[in-house]
């Protein structure tokens, strides 16, 4: 999932436990989109984070990031890029023909550069 956190910041997250409880003292930002439909990571995975995260004192986040492999990351730096000349886009959605189109017309694009369009 993405969401934004500031002026220019945003933060992608792995959702571990959903729930319709707000907190409350703070004001929830709203989720921008959702990456995959379904999990990435398994239960047996999650379960390991928990206990290395729990055994070495460290953050969650500190260990997904050393665990998951660099193309799963979605970080500032992650750069968008096109690997062939046609795609079939009959079967994207609107979303999806602009995301194709501000890469092809840009050739190199950021995730910050393909979020502000």
């Amino acid at each position: 999932m993405w969401c934004n956190l500031g002026r220019k910041k945003v933060y992608s997250a792995v959702v571990v436990d959903v729930h319709h409880t707000p907190p409350s003292g703070y004001l929830v930002k709203e989720i921008v989109d959702v990456l995959d439909s379904e999990p990435i990571i398994t239960p047996q995975q999650l379960l390991l984070w928990k206990w290395i995260a729990s055994y070495y004192m460290a953050y969650p986040g500190d260990i997904m990031k050393a665990a998951l492999p660099a193309g799963m990351k979605l970080e500032s730096e992650t750069r968008i890029h096109l690997d062939c000349e046609e795609e079939d886009t009959e079967n994207l959605g609107e979303e999806e023909r602009q995301a194709l189109k501000l890469v092809a017309q840009k050739k190199n694009v950021t995730v910050q550069d393909w979020l502000r369009s």
